[in-house]
């Protein structure tokens, strides 16, 4: 092998295995350097001293001119414009003429590599700096996926919280707008958007989408023409932002709105900064009937992004189920007012009898008081004091009518969804009263009445109260029609927060097997034909709406019912138990 051939294999060799090598002569001067070592030192020239192109600072050998071969065997550390090299010096020819200077960067932090204009494809494999340099840079990516994923757990929690605080206050709506803007306001507000909105379709067009004008939005300018263009503006299935989501049942996301064609509403955004949004199908009973959209300024993280999809979905979903259970509630408030509303219907059927006597009454009189004032007015001798006299006797027999059908158009109207109203209770007792009195009369039952209350206004619905009272008399009146000692009273009481009217027969109370179950819709001890076992259920779901409870208290030798009722709308009281019957205390 030629000396040629034999340099340039080793120099081949050496860049592949130290290609931060140099070779020189005897006297010191570079020969030969390796591929990294240029690249890391441009200007270093072949010919130069070592000593002058490297400051040597191992080994510390006290010779003049510092020839190569007095540094063979030795560890050497060289450093140039602050690049430390480490190694050792080994003779490549067997007569000692040329010397290898076989090192490599002595460094401890992979950002130097940028300093020197370095990557890793500088160093050879095996190097154990470039095993050091692997290790820093698997350490820093460790790093960085730690970093992304507490990142992403962060937000996952985020989001979560998010979505359980929404579960929580959509809990509390009555109807699907509230749930709507609850929804809007908390999102826009925690995760940043500038703009909520809802769409709608329905059943007769589920096929376009128009807006409910139920918004959210932050202080951003500008914004108002959009929201009007928006609520003008229907959407077709596919056609613009909310339409695709309508079309495809998944979110839809924006990144760049002004450059995205299937965003029609460009125009309308002019000036707001507003470029991202997102869309997402809310399905209620296998149909999109709805679609929430939201707009911001800037779209999230990218991997904010692969969080954000999900929790539309899950966000979606959860609404829907909040929709769809305030659509069964308020079928079940229907019901239960028409089931309410027939049952008050049927007690007045079993007054219809004691009520038409107790109207015919006053009607005979009126008869008879008015073929008396008539000869009266014939006689030219009748004084006007008996003459008025006659009137005054028709004018109470009239007053005794209208008071009856007063009390029956009060307490025959639906009135489920009336307001609450402060309400003296004397006047409710006294109009119900006027309904059965008639009843008791004709079945020869004791009615006794507790001293009346004096200046009690209760916040309620009078004529819900009114058949509360009416369905525990005429209950108590069926109890006691067979028995001998026949008998009904009824008696008020009060402390600070509630009032109590109690209603006690003659019975011998109700056996514990019956007082669990009399609450129970549908449960009746009357025989057939004569109850629907529906009075007490729905008098003790008046009187909760009401914020009060129906008790039967078993503590008692005789049957009582109490009605509890708070002084004051939303006082604090008991729950009732034993599925709605409430023990005394």
């Amino acid at each position: 092998m030629t000396s040629s051939t034999s340099a340039s294999f080793h120099a081949e060799f050496h860049n592949r295995i130290h290609p931060f090598f140099f070779t020189t002569t005897r006297d010191g001067k570079i020969q030969r350097t390796g591929q990294s070592l240029k690249k890391c030192f441009p200007d270093l020239s072949l010919g130069m001293p070592f000593r002058e192109a490297f400051e040597v600072l191992r080994p510390n050998l006290e010779i003049q001119g510092g020839n190569p071969e007095d540094y063979v065997g030795e560890l050497i550390l060289l450093n140039r414009e602050g690049v430390r090299l480490r190694g050792q010096v080994l003779p490549l020819s067997e007569d000692s003429n040329e010397f290898l200077f076989s090192v490599s960067p002595a460094i401890t932090d992979v950002r130097e590599l940028r300093d020197w204009r370095m990557d890793f494809s500088n160093f050879p494999a095996g190097d154990p700096i470039f095993d050091f340099l692997m290790l820093l840079q698997s350490q820093h990516k460790a790093h960085e996926r730690t970093r992304k994923t507490l990142q992403s757990l962060e937000w996952q929690h985020r989001l979560s919280q998010l979505l359980h605080r929404l579960a929580l206050r959509t809990q509390e709506e009555s109807d699907a707008a509230s749930a709507y803007q609850a929804t809007l306001d908390a999102v826009t507000e925690t995760l940043g958007f500038h703009l909520g909105h809802v769409y709608e379709t329905s059943l007769d067009d589920p096929n376009t989408l128009r807006s409910t004008g139920i918004w959210s939005k932050t202080q951003k300018q500008g914004l108002l023409g959009f929201q009007e263009a928006t609520m003008r503006t229907p959407l077709k299935r596919g056609i613009g932002l909310p339409g695709r989501a309508l079309e495809s049942g998944k979110v839809v996301w924006i990144d760049d709105l002004w450059s995205n064609p299937h965003f029609l509403r460009k125009a309308d955004l002019e000036g707001t900064g507003i470029h991202f949004g997102v869309a997402a199908p809310i399905q209620m009973e296998g149909r999109i009937s709805a679609v929430i959209e939201f707009f911001s300024d800037q779209p999230p993280r990218p991997e904010a992004k692969r969080e954000l999809i999900p929790f539309f979905e899950t966000l979606c979903s959860q609404l829907s189920r909040v929709i769809e259970r305030q659509a069964t509630l308020q079928r079940e408030h229907a019901r239960i007012a028409q089931l309410a509303h027939a049952s008050k219907m049927a007690t007045l059927g079993e007054l219809a009898a004691g009520i038409a006597h107790e109207i015919n009454n006053p009607l005979a009189a009126i008869t008879l008081g008015t073929e008396h004032l008539f000869r009266l007015v014939k006689d030219p001798r009748t004084s006007s004091d008996v003459r008025q006299a006659s009137v005054a006797r028709i004018q109470r027999s009239v007053d005794r009518i209208a008071k009856i059908v007063s009390g029956l158009k009060m307490f025959s109207r639906e009135s489920s969804y009336d307001p609450f109203a402060p309400t003296p209770i004397a006047d409710i007792i006294l109009e119900t009263l006027d309904l059965c009195q008639a009843r008791f009369q004709s079945l020869g039952v004791e009615l006794r009445i507790d001293t009346l209350p004096d200046a009690i206004n209760l916040p309620c619905r009078a004529s819900q109260i009114s058949q509360v009272i009416l369905n525990l008399l005429n209950n108590a009146l069926d109890a006691v029609e067979p028995l001998e000692e026949r008998w009904v009273a009824m008696s008020f009481s009060q402390d600070a927060t509630t009032f109590t009217i109690s209603v006690t027969d003659s019975g011998n109370g109700i056996p514990d097997s019956v007082a669990r179950k009399i609450m129970n819709p549908f449960f009746t001890t009357k025989p057939p034909g004569k109850g629907t076992g529906l009075g007490l259920s729905i008098c003790s779901n008046i009187l909760i709406d009401h914020g009060g409870r129906l008790e039967l208290d078993t503590t008692c030798p005789h049957t009582t019912f109490r009605m509890r009722l708070p002084l004051v709308r939303g006082a604090e009281t008991a729950k009732p138990s034993h599925h709605g019957i409430s023990q005394p205390h």
